[in-house]
C-alpha cells in the first residue's frame, strides 16, 4: 500500500515542476478554505444578494468553481471545450480512428456524429472537441479560460489524414450554442482551404468533390452541419 508521507518526502520541491505543482494545490486550497456555503445559505433566507458563479466538477478540471458557496449557474458556452474535456476529446477522436484501423485497415474519410447538447451542457465540450481533433484543429484559449478561436494543427504534428465529419446537431444545440456551431463550421471550411493533397484531408478531397461533380460553390461543398 502507498504511504503518501514517504512518496511526499522523496519529492524535491526545488524543481520549477514541482514547485509549479505545489503552487496550484496551495492555491486550490485556499480557495476551497475560502468557500462560504452556509453564510450564504443563510443570506439567501435573508434575501440577501448572493454572488454567482460557474457550475462543475473540480475532478473535470473546472477549478473556476472555487471558492464555493455562489449563485451557481450552468455554464458559459464560450469556455467550450474546457482546456481537460479537449484533451480527452482527443482521445476519443484517437480511439475512434484506431478501432476503425483495426477493422477496415484504413483511415475513416468520413465519421457521422450526433452533437447532442449534453455534450456542452454536462461534459463540457468533450464531443466538440473530438471534432475538432477528427478534422485537426484545437482551441485557442484567452487566459481567462474563453475560446478565443482555433488553430491548424500541422499535418506533421497529427500524423494522419484530417477526417471529414458529417454533425446532425440537436435543437437544443441550434437554439442555445450557435456560437459552438459556428466555431466548428468556420474550421470546416478552414481546413478544406489548405494547401494540402486531398488524401491527406478528407475535408479538402470531399468539398472538390461536391463542387466538381454537383456543380456546388465553396459554401455548399462544406456544409457539414445539420439541424
Amino acid at each position: 500500500m502507498l504511504n503518501i508521507k514517504e512518496i511526499l518526502k522523496k519529492i524535491n520541491w526545488n524543481d520549477p515542476a514541482w514547485q509549479k505543482i505545489k503552487e496550484e494545490i496551495l492555491n486550490l486550497n485556499q480557495r476551497i478554505e475560502d468557500s462560504k456555503e452556509i453564510e450564504a445559505l443563510l443570506n439567501g433566507f435573508n434575501g440577501c444578494y448572493i454572488p454567482a458563479g460557474p457550475s462543475g466538477l473540480i475532478t473535470r478540471g473546472r477549478d473556476d468553481v472555487l471558492p464555493t458557496g455562489r449563485n451557481f449557474y450552468s455554464l458559459d458556452p464560450y469556455r467550450v471545450p474546457t482546456k481537460s474535456a479537449y484533451e480527452i476529446g482527443k482521445r476519443l477522436a484517437e480511439k475512434l480512428i484506431e478501432k476503425h484501423l483495426n477493422e477496415q485497415g484504413r483511415y475513416p474519410e468520413n465519421v457521422a456524429i450526433f452533437w447532442m447538447a449534453s455534450d456542452i451542457m454536462w461534459a463540457d465540450g468533450e464531443g466538440m472537441a473530438q471534432i475538432m481533433h477528427l478534422i485537426g484543429v484545437r482551441p485557442v484559449w484567452f487566459g481567462n479560460g474563453r475560446i478565443k478561436s482555433f488553430e491548424i494543427v500541422p499535418l506533421e504534428e497529427l500524423g494522419r489524414p484530417r477526417i471529414d465529419v458529417t454533425i446532425r446537431v440537436s435543437g437544443i444545440i441550434r437554439d442555445n450554442f450557435p456560437n459552438c456551431i459556428e466555431l466548428i463550421d468556420e474550421a470546416i471550411q478552414k481546413i478544406a482551404t489548405l494547401d494540402e493533397p486531398p488524401e491527406k484531408n478528407f475535408i479538402k478531397k470531399h468539398t472538390l468533390e461536391i463542387m466538381n461533380k454537383n456543380g456546388e460553390d465553396f459554401r455548399a461543398g462544406t456544409i457539414r452541419i445539420y439541424c
